[in-house]
């Protein structure tokens, strides 16, 4: 969902979630929600969570037995906002108990890198093929393969 925000997707998750066959079991569903919210003011933390939680009760009512990760974003240039966003993250988790929603990687660690993310982005936010890459070995190494 490109370009969507926490909000818009709360908003619309039934369709989103509407072509999935429930039947098909899904077991990890990996998210990463914030970067575009980064890109303007964040909105306020109640907002934003609440939104969040939506999705994630979605994906679960869907599929009971998943486990939710979620990403911790980051864009260039804004590492307060992503430090706050990660704070959010972590009172979402804290909501699900149980390890049904758990922390995925951090992109203010690898896709920021040392050099501020030109590497691994291709204008600051979107990744580049190199991104690509080491987010498929980010959220592997998280899931244990």
């Amino acid at each position: 969902m490109g370009g969507a925000t926490a909000a818009t997707a709360a908003a619309s998750i039934a369709t989103i979630l509407a072509p999935w066959d429930a039947s098909a079991e899904a077991l990890i569903v990996l998210c990463n929600w914030g970067a575009n919210e980064m890109t303007g003011a964040l909105p306020a933390e109640a907002t934003w969570e609440a939104n969040y939680l939506t999705i994630i009760d979605a994906v679960l009512a869907k599929w009971p037995n998943a486990t939710v990760y979620l990403m911790y974003p980051w864009i260039q240039g804004q590492d307060a906002k992503a430090a706050t966003l990660h704070g959010y993250i972590d009172t979402i988790i804290a909501a699900r108990p149980g390890g049904r929603v758990v922390a995925g990687p951090d992109e203010a660690v690898w896709l920021k890198g040392a050099d501020d993310g030109a590497t691994m982005t291709t204008d600051g936010i979107h990744y580049s093929a190199a991104g690509m890459l080491e987010a498929a070995a980010q959220w592997a190494t998280v899931l244990g393969w």
